[in-house]
């Protein structure tokens, strides 16, 4: 598996809430055609509406929790730079990016799809 470090891809990002436990909902409430709409619940049921952004907050809200308790999560700055950020999940190579919320949402990506 070759590790990314871009902009995800739409199919990407909903593949990682999903994971997160994120559920979406198609909803064909009331009158069929007229009010079609479709939103995101969490894993309590709750609508939240859209997907949230890939952030450091989302992440600490929806992914961290979701992971095996256990792992050591860094995000650091390596020396000699300011705008570089490496994530770390237990002792598998870093994810460097210079937003440090694509490098820990690669990182998390990561452990969801071979599930470190």
């Amino acid at each position: 598996m070759s590790i990314k470090q871009g902009k995800p891809t739409k199919g990407e990002v909903r593949e990682f809430w999903e994971w997160c436990g994120l559920k979406f909902v198609q909803c064909d409430c009331v009158n069929p055609g007229l009010y079609n709409h479709s939103h995101v619940e969490d894993s309590n049921g709750y609508i939240i509406g859209k997907l949230p952004p890939i952030d450091l907050n989302s992440l600490f809200k929806y992914a961290i929790p979701k992971m095996a308790k256990g792992h050591e999560i860094r995000l650091i700055i390596p020396p000699n730079t300011i705008d570089r950020f490496i994530a770390y999940i237990g002792h598998n190579n870093g994810i460097e990016n210079k937003d440090p919320a694509l490098a820990l949402f690669w990182a998390i990506y990561n452990y969801a799809q071979i599930g470190v």
